[in-house]
């Protein structure tokens, strides 16, 4: 399980690897809600994935990969009660190929879909907590 805590955007934790990411931002100005589709609940999905990405290429966090692009389609929020939200999407990753990093790739842009699930939490101190599966 990938863990992170950020108690704000320019501090981080390690991560530990695994398929399943978990990370937890603070919410700047949001409410209390939780959205599947908010563009805070995006972001820390598409962050989670970047990491995960990163691991199985064994990309350091400190390389900069430009290029690489996450998006959300077909958002579900599958079950929402109290502090726990349940969600499905598609994730869409493009990335361009780095012969260093993929020598047998047969394209420049390699694009991936994955059907994802994601919970959505809120921490007692109002952080936002996303645990993904399927990366």
């Amino acid at each position: 399980m990938n863990h992170a805590v950020f108690p704000n955007k320019h501090k981080r934790a390690g991560l530990s690897a695994a398929a399943l990411a978990v990370l937890v931002l603070p919410l700047a100005g949001c409410g209390k809600n939780l959205n599947c589709s908010a563009e805070e609940t995006r972001d820390l999905v598409y962050q989670i994935a970047g990491q995960s990405f990163r691991k199985a290429f064994n990309i350091p966090e400190d390389k900069p990969y430009p290029g690489l692009k996450f998006s959300l389609a077909d958002i579900i929020t599958r079950e929402k009660a109290g502090n726990k939200a349940m969600c499905a999407a598609k994730l869409h990753m493009t990335v361009p190929v780095d012969p260093k990093i993929m020598p047998n790739a047969t394209t420049s842009v390699l694009e991936h879909d994955a059907d994802i699930t994601y919970t959505l939490e809120r921490t007692d101190d109002g952080r936002l907590y996303a645990t993904v599966y399927g990366l």
